[in-house]
């Protein structure tokens, strides 16, 4: 199996209402670009969550569409940790997953979680389960049941916030990368007498991936739980439910179906070269049957309703080229792939495009992350794990009295000491590279 590969970040960028002002704690030659992104940001109070978790999920959903076979999942793990947790990823998988259940157990024995943060895990993941277990779950817009299933878990006052957050975290790593799979696994109406075979294959498609995604996200939270117990759980549950979606793409099949469309799409996250053109790679295309797949073709739009084709690519690799003139102009893109199956099922696509932004490959991208709920003077340590990061400025935008003081900074993040009042703040990083720059930040509530 290709390496695959993928960087999770945590981008928390909370909206606010009011007219922030700024502790500039280095010299900030981007101040322009970080008030409009204030302003772009910020939205009513109602949106000030810091149980929000979206930018988060959108994140994991791009790079899994975009670049899943040229980034590394383990790179959001510190250094020292990245090759052994690695090792114990290998072990579980050469063992054996086993229910996500048997995993939140160790967890809870372990303390990481409460007895009431279990149950609420196991609850989500049953139901998450049976909500797919419908093929016309494809068709439909899976937002809101999720949507729902997080609002439940906001309104349960038996939760701590740390039970919360934790809950939440999963609910929206699980939901993207569900998204993700959806979008990559073929359309509910296929082409050429394989309509029947194709409607079993999505249940078992997501059945498997669904169940696949949960229960690695449950070995990842234990497996950085044991290197960390207060600070492990959270990234070695998103590091192990994207390694769920990968090992999905390779174990879950459908031998009713005579070749399977494309299920990762992928290109190198470097600045766009148009001399060279953007090279797109693609994996499980005809993973069934290979016999029956005649190859892949790519097919590469200028709107998000594909009726502008710019250029249309067949190959019989995994490796597509596409240069700039082929382009036209064009640096918005949406791609969509399909495997061609000969004559036992004609072109099957993948269930959607992707868009491709070619002005932001190779910018930084990169997530903060740390808690959000701190104790008024306490000092907090908030890590920024991306790629692509030359420089990075901290801001802190505050709205009232509460405040904060950076202590110290490294290339692994900020140190801050929060004052005394207690309320909202909004921790920033402005980051650059060779291509451009980029701001993320945190929605900061501090409490006595």
């Amino acid at each position: 199996m290709k390496k695959l590969i993928v960087y999770i970040a945590v981008l928390l960028c909370i909206t606010i209402s009011c007219n922030p002002s700024k502790e500039v704690f280095e010299k900030n030659t981007f101040d322009k670009n970080l008030e409009s992104y204030s302003k772009q940001r910020l939205g009513e109070p109602s949106e000030r969550d810091s149980l929000n978790h979206d930018d988060m999920g959108e994140f994991i959903y791009a790079l899994v569409r975009r670049h899943s076979l040229h980034v590394d999942m383990y790179s959001i793990l510190p250094a020292e940790i990245q090759k052994p947790f690695k090792a114990k990823i290998d072990s579980v998988k050469k063992a054996g997953i086993q229910p996500a259940t048997v995993y939140w157990n160790k967890l809870l024995n372990a303390r990481i979680i409460s007895n009431k943060c279990y149950n609420a895990l196991e609850q989500f993941d049953r139901d998450c389960k049976d909500y797919f277990n419908d093929p016309s779950t494809v068709t439909n817009d899976i937002d809101p049941w999720f949507k729902n299933s997080i609002i439940d878990v906001k309104k349960n006052t038996d939760l701590s916030f740390a039970d919360k957050d934790f809950i939440i975290r999963h609910q929206t790593v699980v939901r993207y990368l569900i998204k993700a799979m959806i979008s990559s696994i073929p359309q509910p109406v296929a082409v050429k007498g394989g309509r029947v075979a194709l409607s079993s294959c999505i249940v078992t498609l997501i059945n498997c991936g669904v169940g696949t995604i949960a229960d690695w996200s449950a070995v990842g939270a234990v497996i950085g739980g044991a290197f960390s117990a207060s600070t492990g759980a959270v990234p070695g549950g998103i590091v192990g439910a994207v390694a769920g979606f990968f090992f999905s793409l390779v174990s879950c099949s459908c031998p009713d179906a005579p070749c399977l469309a494309p299920n990762a799409l992928s290109t190198p996250d470097v600045c766009y070269n148009q001399f060279n053109g953007v090279t797109f790679n693609l994996t499980g295309f005809g993973n069934v049957n290979p016999t029956q797949n005649q190859g892949l073709e790519l097919f590469i739009y200028s709107n998000s309703t594909l009726t502008n084709l710019l250029v249309h690519k067949l190959s019989t690799s995994s490796s597509i080229n596409v240069s700039d003139g082929d382009l036209q102009g064009s640096r918005v893109i949406y791609v969509r792939a399909a495997s061609n199956c000969g004559s036992n099922g004609g072109l099957l696509y993948a269930n959607a495009a992707e868009v491709f932004n070619l002005d932001v490959l190779g910018k930084p991208s990169f997530y903060v992350d740390g808690n959000t709920n701190p104790v008024v003077n306490s000092q907090v340590f908030y890590n920024i794990v991306g790629r692509n990061l030359n420089t990075v400025v901290w801001n802190i935008y505050t709205y009232g009295p509460t405040n904060g003081t950076i202590l110290s900074q490294n290339p692994s993040g900020v140190n801050v000491q929060w004052n005394n009042a207690s309320g909202f703040v909004h921790l920033v990083a402005d980051a650059t590279s060779p291509c451009g720059t980029s701001s993320n930040g945190k929605y900061i509530t501090t409490h006595n």
